[in-house]
């Protein structure tokens, strides 16, 4: 019997305690990923920063330092320092979270935190839009007093021609004004939404 239970032991300790001590490893390596990001984060390095939270998810899925990883790469896709902010990735990282086994206070977190993100991308969306009507009413304008000023320099035969010109350039103007006071609105828009989310949001979860 002896000799059994030695066996036994020595088959428990030799595999039975491989998956244990392979979890502890991976702790270790995944919480040492999440200083390293949190390093970067905290000096604004943003896109290494999310390599390593990008590496802790798809290396060390099965340890605590995943939902908070996760967390970390939906709000650096959207945060102020990124030099490439993505809306698309930031929701689609909110997703992956959201499957994610959390109480029903991280769940609610996570509902608002996607509706800041969807109502921030469509007003930033018809931003571009603005910018680039407005843009284009600037070439037609520059196209159009280029036009008047060698208008003015031609003889009376040209007077009628000087006129119409005068009269496209006077709506171009007034277009390109109501289009820039709509680009203003939604800027101050855009700042309000930006002041409810940091008065809105969470600190981010820390890691254990």
């Amino acid at each position: 019997m002896n000799f059994r239970f030695i066996i036994v032991l020595a088959w428990f300790l030799t595999f039975g305690c491989v998956s244990p001590y392979q979890m502890f490893d991976a702790e270790l390596k995944a919480r040492h990923h999440m200083a390293v990001a949190e390093s970067k984060q905290d000096s604004s390095h943003i896109v290494d920063a999310i390599k390593e939270y990008t590496l802790i998810y798809e290396k060390y899925g099965d340890t605590s330092y995943l939902k908070p990883a996760v967390w970390k790469l939906a709000l650096l896709n959207i945060h102020p320092h990124n030099p490439d902010i993505n809306y698309k990735s930031a929701h689609n990282w909110l997703q992956i979270y959201s499957n994610l086994h959390l109480s029903s206070g991280e769940k609610e977190i996570a509902l608002i935190l996607a509706l800041s993100i969807q109502q921030t991308h469509l007003i930033q969306n018809e931003k571009e839009k603005l910018v680039s009507h407005i843009k284009q009413q600037k070439n037609k304008i520059a196209i159009l007093t280029a036009k008047l000023e060698q208008a003015k320099s031609n003889t009376s035969e040209t007077k009628n021609k000087l006129n119409a010109c005068e009269a496209q350039l006077k709506i171009l103007k007034k277009n390109f004004a109501t289009l820039n006071n709509k680009l203003q609105k939604l800027k101050e828009i855009d700042v309000q939404m930006h002041k409810i989310r940091k008065k809105n949001s969470v600190p981010p979860l820390k890691s254990n």
